[in-house]
């Protein structure tokens, strides 16, 4: 964790141009308990992701899957648990106003409990057995929380917007704005591109049942 100073030099590092408050990292230099709960098991939840995809890894390594997806589960617990904890110190909060925070919290907690429903629902699926339809709720959950770091990835990109002259985001509250834009922007696609892909794997499913059917009338 980094001391409050430190926090305060990396704010210099920060590119001017991009559409990211200066104080994002330090914020939270002085609250442990946030990087504990919320920031380590966001590794961790990244990490196990692959682990939980790779259908090598799911049908010839299945003591591996289910690890990783227990540990998967265990950090979606501690993420909520992190980002009510960022909520109630008030580390969540932009620059533009009390309706405008407001508004912000509302959809962030639409967001969280998304991510933990989604979770949920694949742990309870997979539980019970069923395995296709945890698979669909697997790639739903995924889809909830990815789209933070295509967030960060879209910043970068938004950035250079800065340089057409069309925004300033040397201006704070501009900052705060296209952070938060391009936030919306990351997770309609994600959660779009999530439904997708689980139309076509139900349509998969479908066709393995199908044939699956038709070769023991057979």
């Amino acid at each position: 964790m980094l001391s409050p100073e430190a926090a305060r030099q990396l704010e210099d590092v920060i590119p001017p141009f991009l559409p990211v408050q200066k104080n994002i990292t330090s914020k939270f230099a002085t609250h442990p308990a946030v990087h504990a709960l919320h920031i380590l098991p966001s590794m961790i939840w990244a990490g196990a992701i692959p682990l939980q995809l790779h259908e090598g890894i799911r049908k010839q390594h299945r003591t591996l899957h289910r690890l990783s997806g227990s540990l998967l589960m265990c950090a979606v617990v501690t993420m909520t648990c992190g980002y009510v904890l960022m909520e109630t110190r008030g580390l969540l909060q932009g620059t533009g106003g009390p309706h405008e925070s407001l508004t912000q919290l509302w959809a962030l907690r639409v967001v969280i409990v998304w991510f933990a429903i989604t979770a949920a629902a694949a742990a309870s699926l997979a539980i019970r057995g069923k395995f296709k339809s945890h698979r669909v709720w697997v790639y739903r959950h995924i889809a909830s929380g990815i789209w933070v770091a295509v967030q960060r990835l879209l910043v970068i990109v938004c950035g250079m917007v800065h340089f057409t002259g069309l925004v300033d985001f040397s201006i704070e509250r501009n900052k705060v704005a296209g952070f938060e834009i391009v936030g919306i922007i990351a997770y309609a696609v994600c959660v779009g591109w999530g439904e997708v892909v689980v139309r076509r794997l139900r349509h998969a499913q479908r066709a393995e049942t199908e044939d699956a059917l038709t070769s023991k009338s057979d």
